[in-house]
């Protein structure tokens, strides 16, 4: 089993469910180090950060549209 795909499966066992009483703990900071998986880093970095500017899909899209023109 490749890393990320072991590191995703400990993030969405172990960590996500659980994310409130998790995210301050010492587990999640060594997991943090280890790096956040690609195919979840989005929910992960949702959580840690939230969203605040109430930023969607569709202007983020635009965002990066305008950033590659």
């Amino acid at each position: 089993m490749l890393k990320e795909d072991r590191l995703a499966k400990i993030w969405e066992k172990e960590i996500l469910g659980d994310w409130d009483n998790l995210k301050s703990t010492a587990r999640v900071r060594e997991l943090w180090t280890e790096g956040i998986p690609k195919k979840i880093r989005s929910i992960v970095w949702y959580r840690a950060v939230g969203n605040k500017s109430v930023v969607t899909k569709d202007l983020s899209a635009s965002w990066l549209s305008e950033a590659g023109s």
